[in-house]
């Protein structure tokens, strides 16, 4: 994946941002917008899925059938779709 659209990459972004690298929400965007880009960055290994930890439980971006919240992190792909090396920094991502 080459091309991102402006919401995929203002999400990768603020997930390169965040200190564990995690995935927020954006607010602006509809439901059915917003799962169908986490969904295409997902499918494209930009953002892996992991169980939310409690403290982290708000930044959920879905449940699963067992209605665990499940938490978008960026990976080193995502970063390097941004421009970022994952090498350099530390962003918590990996």
């Amino acid at each position: 994946m080459t091309n991102l659209s402006d919401g995929q990459r203002v999400i990768l972004s603020a997930a390169a941002q965040h200190e564990k690298g995690l995935a927020r929400t954006p607010k602006t965007l509809p439901a059915a917008a917003r799962n169908a880009v986490f969904r295409s960055l997902i499918k494209n290994n930009l953002l892996t899925e992991i169980n939310a930890p409690r403290e982290h439980v708000g930044l959920g971006w879905r449940q699963d059938e067992d209605d665990t919240w499940i938490l978008a992190l960026i990976t080193d792909e995502g970063l390097r779709a941004i421009g970022i090396d994952p090498n350099e920094g530390d962003t918590g991502a990996g």
